[in-house]
């Protein structure tokens, strides 16, 4: 009896060993299936990983290709177009802009608006007027004979009837009109003067008086050109008898006086018929 129990006990825990060594195998198969799956999670993960750098290195490459490279005209043509069209847009805008208001050419004061919002204006009428703040200007009509003698920057003197013969401005020829205006069948040249500094008294519209000094001559001999006589001869006196001595003249002054290039020296007696 006691080796058959000893055999059984025997049985019992070969019985016992076996199952561990089953569960053991099983435990190990799962464990081997839960690494293989973990490895083939790794290797995804990592061939993700390669591929997209891969993804990046080629648009690296790409975009460094594209930097290299020289642009093609096609481009170039293509920008140059949309820059000269952004171009003209621009312009189109500021003409727009420039036909919405009225820019006056000076600074000034608005004297006066001839049309109120919703009239119709006339081309002959002068809509808006308006003073300078800046230098004032002298319009002048010059007669033909006498324009090809004023040329740009010659000085001139300028009175105004509002403030007599004694209060004189200075200023200079600043533009002369290359068009005749023709006035009463005689032509006329319009010379712009411009004045010198600024006086708050001068008015638009007032009366200038104009001297213009064409040409400067100094230490010039002269007379009086009412004792030059035709074909430019003058009367004088010499050991008491009248002699006449032909001239050369040269230009004129405001003064009645004309200058003497030959024919007469200083201190010489010039006979005047009375």
């Amino acid at each position: 009896q006691t080796e058959l129990d000893a055999f059984k006990t025997s049985i019992a825990t070969a019985r016992i060993n076996l199952n561990t060594a089953l569960t053991n195998i099983v435990s190990a198969q799962q464990s081997v299936v839960s690494q293989k799956n973990t490895n083939q999670t790794s290797i995804n993960t990592a061939q993700i990983a390669l591929t997209t750098a891969q993804g990046a290195l080629a648009t690296a490459q790409d975009k460094l290709t594209l930097e290299l490279a020289p642009p093609r005209q096609s481009d170039i043509d293509l920008y140059t177009a949309q820059v000269k069209q952004a171009q003209a847009n621009l312009n189109q805008v500021r003409n727009q802009i420039a036909q919405k208001s009225l820019a006056a050419p000076i600074d000034g004061i608005i004297t006066d608006v001839a049309f109120q919002k919703g009239e119709m204006a006339s081309l002959t009428q002068i809509a808006i007027s308006m003073n300078s703040l800046s230098d004032f200007e002298v319009k002048s009509d010059i007669a033909e004979s006498d324009i090809a003698k004023i040329k740009l920057a010659d000085p001139v003197q300028i009175t105004f009837d509002a403030f007599g013969e004694n209060e004189k401005w200075q200023g200079k020829v600043i533009k002369i009109d290359p068009a005749q205006t023709v006035v009463a069948g005689v032509v006329y040249y319009q010379v712009t003067i411009g004045l010198s500094g600024t006086d708050s008294r001068i008015k638009s519209g007032m009366t200038a008086n104009l001297e213009i000094e064409t040409e400067r001559h100094v230490g010039v001999l002269i007379i009086p050109l009412r004792v030059v006589g035709e074909n430019k001869t003058v009367k004088i006196m010499e050991n008491g008898q009248i002699k006449e001595k032909q001239i050369e003249t040269g230009i004129k002054n405001d003064q009645g006086e004309v200058e003497i290039i030959s024919g007469l020296k200083e201190g010489e007696t010039i006979a005047i018929s009375k």
